[in-house]
This record gives structure tokens, C-alpha cells and sequence, in this order.
């Protein structure tokens, strides 16, 4: 076969794949695949990220409230307040400092 022969081929295999292409585009064929197959799937994705954070967030809130649970449950916490403080009372408070910080 000739080279002209071949590019002109080529040539129309294209056009006519593009006019597919074209009509396809305008009959909302792509549309309808995007919203029954793309966004179903994308949708899913995103609830089960969201699922994963939130079960993430609500284990680091249990672990804070358990952690100040620890802390306030302690009397030596609530003696912090008074106009003497004796040397236990500061070292508990900087033990508990450093729980906090963890």
C-alpha cells in the first residue's frame, strides 16, 4: 500500500472516531456515565475517608478525656488553689504537667 494511501486512512479513521466521540459528548452519554458509575465510586471513597478521621477523632477525645479524668480525679488537683501550697502539692503539679503534655 502507498504512504497516500495509508495517511488518507489514517485520516478518515480519525474524523470518523471523532465524530463519535462528538456525538456521544452532546447526547450525554458521558453524563450519564459520570453520574452512574464516576461519582458513586468518588462518593464512596469520601464517606469512608470521612468514617476513618472520625473514628480517628473520637479515639484521640476518649484518650483526652480519660487523660483528664486521671488528672481531676486526683485531690492533690483541686488543692492547687489554696494561699499555701506545700512541696508535694508542686511536684504533683508538675507531674501532672508533664501527663498533659504526652
Amino acid at each position: 500500500m502507498r504512504p497516500g494511501n495509508r495517511i488518507a486512512i489514517s485520516l478518515l479513521i480519525t474524523i470518523l472516531l471523532f465524530t463519535v466521540f462528538v456525538f456521544l459528548a452532546f447526547s450525554g452519554l458521558f453524563s450519564y456515565i459520570e453520574r452512574t458509575f464516576y461519582n458513586n465510586r468518588v462518593s464512596a471513597n469520601i464517606q469512608s475517608d470521612l468514617t476513618q478521621k472520625a473514628a480517628a477523632i473520637q479515639e484521640f477525645h476518649e484518650n483526652q478525656i480519660d487523660r483528664f479524668v486521671e488528672i481531676f480525679s486526683d485531690p492533690l488537683f483541686w488543692q492547687v488553689y489554696r494561699n499555701n501550697v506545700s512541696r508535694e502539692l508542686i511536684e504533683k503539679t508538675t507531674d501532672t504537667d508533664r501527663i498533659l503534655k504526652r
